[in-house]
């Protein structure tokens, strides 16, 4: 489909780099996909989680986060909280709050997505090592905050 094609242009854009350029295609993409699709259409929320990712890599972080709280939202209504979709939602929220400075905020969601990872997949399973390699990044940073 040709949002397929958008989205796969903006894909490509970003990967060169040319992060302004994938952020016009993916807002052209995420305008479409809610008017054609709704605004909870799996299309469409993954549209809006590479839409943040893109304007985190611009440097709009607040921006980026304000887009992951709304697939965030959605997604919990919708898949429910511990959908391996959702629990990448709260990771990358964390990401972005860890970005912007909120270390509590970061840890605090950062350790709901290793507690359900481990429990979901066990603890061997790479999405539950990344999650626990996040945990300590935010945790390490949180103590040399506390040192300063």
């Amino acid at each position: 489909s040709t949002l397929t094609s958008m989205n796969n242009l903006a894909q490509t854009l970003y990967a060169l780099g040319d992060f302004e350029g994938a952020q016009t295609y993916q807002e052209r993409v995420l305008e479409a996909s809610t008017r054609i699709l709704g605004p909870e259409h799996p299309f469409t929320l993954t549209g809006m989680s590479n839409l943040a990712g893109t304007l985190s890599a611009c440097g709009n972080l607040e921006g980026a986060q304000k887009l992951e709280e709304r697939v965030l939202e959605a997604e919990t209504r919708t898949l429910g909280p511990e959908h391996p979709s959702t629990l990448t939602s709260v990771n990358n929220l964390a990401l972005t709050l860890y970005d912007r400075g909120d270390l509590d905020g970061a840890h605090k969601l950062q350790e709901r997505v290793l507690e359900a990872r481990t429990r979901i997949f066990g603890p061997e399973h790479p999405d539950t090592k990344s999650a626990a390699e996040h945990v300590a990044i935010i945790s390490a940073a949180i103590e040399e905050k506390k040192k300063h």
